[in-house]
């Protein structure tokens, strides 16, 4: 996106590095933040409150009891989930994906930025190929 806005791609690039770094590291301490806070909200008297709750708590089981097959392809799988860069993939799925499967924070943490990393590689190579096809 920065290079369309007209910024040098070494910039962009930078940019691009510290957010993947940043927003990796955020998400792995965050998602247990938000998971202590509505285990809290569980038992709330507001209703939509604790059916959000019930609800993530729900997904969350079902989530961990099909640990198995997620722990067969284990972090290289975490890695290229972040790295294809479609809708529903990525690093905030790919943090929420971890969390809800329990792994480990720092191998998790060092996935996503691998995968990121890999993700702003191949779309720098699309981008790069396509100048290159269409001059």
């Amino acid at each position: 996106m920065g290079m369309k806005i007209g910024l040098d791609e070494n910039i962009t690039i930078a940019i691009s590095t510290i957010g993947v770094v940043i927003l990796s590291l955020l998400l792995v301490f965050f998602l247990n933040f938000l998971d202590s806070l509505l285990l809290r909200f569980r038992d709330s008297r507001i209703r939509l409150v604790s059916s959000i709750a019930e609800t993530y708590l729900r997904v969350r089981a079902r989530i961990h009891r099909r640990k198995k097959l997620v722990e067969r392809d284990g972090y290289l799988g975490l890695i290229i989930f972040v790295m294809v860069p479609l809708p529903g993939s990525g690093i905030w799925s790919g943090a929420l994906l971890a969390h809800l499967l329990d792994l480990d924070r720092k191998k998790t943490f060092l996935s996503l930025v691998t995968g990121g990393f890999l993700s702003m590689l191949l779309v720098l190579v699309l981008i790069s190929t396509g100048r290159i096809v269409l001059r």
